[in-house]
């Protein structure tokens, strides 16, 4: 999946970004991995100006809020 991630950044196609990091922030976060998780989430979520009602991105704060209320 990173390398997923790696070529999007290279294409500039933030949408398939956002959606194989939501991928890898359900993993790691099933790992107990929540640290790098929320940050890889958070910074890809970041990037974005608009669209915040799109699927997408309403499904990428779900899983951030799932993350933050996770023990």
């Amino acid at each position: 999946m990173l390398r997923s991630i790696e070529a999007a950044r290279r294409q500039g196609a933030l949408s398939w970004e956002l959606r194989t990091a939501i991928s890898l922030t359900e993993l790691w976060q099933a790992e107990g991995r929540r640290d790098p998780a929320t940050d890889l989430l958070t910074s890809t979520r970041s990037r974005f100006t608009e669209g915040f009602a799109t699927a997408d991105l309403v499904r990428s704060t779900v899983v951030l809020e799932n993350l933050h209320a996770s023990p």
